[in-house]
């Protein structure tokens, strides 16, 4: 386990999970209006992927949690612009 120079804490390793499910939840929300309906596939990977990062989190096995929330309310915010879409046509 890495240790922290400065505290000596242990730093849990870094995961990409959180990264990735942040980047794929920021790209959601202008997908509904470019990609059409694999936006609502983006957004729903982007909360799956940021829920199982939470997860490993809390389990202390990675690091990314702001990451992994964020991801989380963009793809939320991805799914918020897909039902936008489909309610104005």
């Amino acid at each position: 386990m890495l240790v922290n120079s400065c505290d000596q804490h242990p730093i849990a390793p870094s995961s990409a999970l959180p990264t990735t499910a942040l980047v794929l939840g920021v790209a959601s929300i202008p997908a509904p209006f470019t990609l059409g309906a694999a936006g609502a596939v983006l957004s729903l990977t982007a909360i799956g992927l940021g829920v199982a990062a939470e997860r490993r989190v809390r389990r202390g096995t990675a690091s990314g949690r702001r990451f992994a929330i964020a991801g989380i309310g963009a793809g939320a915010a991805g799914l918020l612009a897909m039902a936008a879409l489909i309610a104005a046509f």
